[in-house]
């Protein structure tokens, strides 16, 4: 085997980046392997196990592929150590890479390259510089190991502009029935917006996309080749994209498309799309496309912070979106809020609170601020708070995500932890009310009784409503307790 692409802390989510990369390297003529490994599963498929990841690593790959987010990066440099027994050359890419770069080089030994930013435009020539031992200076945006130890960083390569030339991700290489959401697709990159809490140290700010041609016959072509998995999941679409509406006549177009190919689709656009990005008629076409669930990116109800962070909205904007999606007649139409944002308060943030709760929302989700290295909130907490947490620069920031699901990561002077604890669980009393209003609807209790086809089934639905009307925080539960 040439290439192995490594994915350690993969998820119900088709990984559409290593997948697109697996495919160009097919495409010229290398043999590839994805271990996209699932170890949350309670029951893993074989491809998502670690014990594929080893089978494939026995097979004695010239090249390990890795991919790392940063509060992922320290649970995979004990895979890389693991893998460098088995292979010649160690790659690591993503956001983490990204944004560490050289400095990766110098903390790491087991790490042979670092893959800076987009890789599709340099993956085929690394990998053949690599695999036939050539000059790595010449490949643009990497940082390596020189032959004297040092590390090296060569010139940035480009953006990729045209998406359409991509191969669709090879899908060919996962186990399909392990995912939720095996149809996900990214059909564009990058977002123009420069909110304080944002990194995109991969795909920029410079927004690019593809055409609604390109995005519909992969969707084509993937329903066609696993029709038992769009069964299981109902032909759901996930949409991966930062924010698909900032083109809306390309959005349009995209709709378009599913219609006229009768793809009959459940469209779901749970990263946030931007209030400022939609309209009565880009709503309506989503609704008509198969749009199920939408959720928009909201952060607080405030109105001087929604000012401070780069957002570029305004709470009006916001409230308008909303109205907009519930006339058109959107199934689910969720939130996304931050508690902790720049110079907030416990009154301040209660006003979120507030704001989440009367904007009349199927669904939201909340969670604290988390400072990542390379945005702004990160200056700030340097500059004005503390950090709540432990972590090692470079290598590791696992309690950055550990914490920040629902405890602080920071505080500052005007918000202090316990503030911030109080904020939070009172968020998350309001979203627990919206999901116990939905799933213990007439309308949901009657399609459950419906569907009962044994004793097993009926003590499954009584657990399962004794823990909606008992538990606190639903959004946490909903993988032990969803059928």
């Amino acid at each position: 085997m040439d290439v192995l692409f490594v994915e350690l802390n993969g998820s119900g989510q088709m990984r559409i980046g290593i997948a697109t990369l697996a495919a160009i390297l097919k495409k010229n003529g290398f043999s590839v392997a994805i271990a996209d490994v699932f170890a949350n599963a309670t029951d893993p498929p074989y491809m998502r196990s670690k014990k594929y990841l080893f089978d494939q690593l026995k097979k004695n790959p010239r090249v390990v592929a890795f991919t790392a987010t940063t509060p992922s990066f320290y649970y995979t440099l004990s895979a890389i150590k693991e893998a460098r027994k088995y292979c010649d050359k160690i790659i690591i890419g993503g956001p983490h890479a990204t944004i560490f770069r050289e400095k990766i080089i110098e903390k790491v030994p087991d790490i042979d390259v670092v893959a800076i930013g987009e890789a599709e435009e340099i993956i085929t020539d690394l990998i053949d510089a690599l695999i036939n031992e050539k000059n790595l200076s010449n490949i643009r945006g990497i940082a390596y190991r020189d032959s004297n130890g040092r590390a090296r960083m060569t010139p940035p390569a480009p953006l990729i502009s045209d998406l359409d030339s991509l191969p669709f991700p090879a899908r060919e290489l996962l186990d399909i029935d392990s995912y939720h959401a095996p149809f996900n697709v990214m059909t564009s990159r990058g977002c123009p917006y420069n909110c304080v809490y944002c990194s995109k140290p991969v795909t920029n700010t410079n927004w690019r996309s593809r055409s609604p041609e390109n995005v519909a016959d992969e969707l084509e072509q993937a329903f066609e080749r696993y029709p038992h998995a769009a069964k299981k999941v109902k032909r759901v679409v996930g949409i991966s994209d930062d924010n698909f509406t900032i083109q809306k006549d390309r959005a349009i177009g995209i709709c378009d498309e599913i219609i006229n190919r009768d793809l009959n689709i459940n469209m779901t656009c749970a990263t946030g799309i931007h209030v400022n990005t939609v309209s009565r008629e880009l709503l309506e076409k989503m609704r008509d496309a198969g749009c199920s669930e939408l959720w928009f990116g909201m952060e607080t109800g405030n109105a001087e912070l929604l000012a401070a962070i780069g957002k570029a909205t305004t709470i009006e904007k916001i409230k308008h979106a909303v109205k907009l999606s519930k006339e058109v007649g959107i199934p689910a139409v969720g939130g996304h809020f931050i508690i902790g944002l720049p110079n907030e308060t416990l009154e301040k943030a209660r006003e979120t609170v507030a704001f989440m709760k009367n904007l009349n929302l199927d669904i939201a989700g909340v969670n604290q601020a988390v400072p990542f290295p390379s945005t702004r909130l990160w200056e700030y907490v340097k500059a004005h708070g503390k950090l709540l947490v432990d972590y090692e620069d470079v290598v590791d920031y696992r309690s950055f995500m550990s914490y920040g699901k629902d405890k602080p990561v920071f505080e500052t002077p005007e918000f202090p932890a316990r503030d911030r604890e109080i904020a939070y669980m009172e968020a998350v009393d309001v979203i627990d009310g919206m999901m116990k209003k939905s799933i213990t609807s007439p309308k949901n209790m009657l399609h459950f009784l419906t569907t009962v086809r044994s004793p097993n089934d009926l003590i499954w639905g009584v657990k399962r409503f004794v823990e909606v009307k008992t538990k606190k925080d639903l959004r946490r539960l909903a993988p032990r307790i969803k059928k």
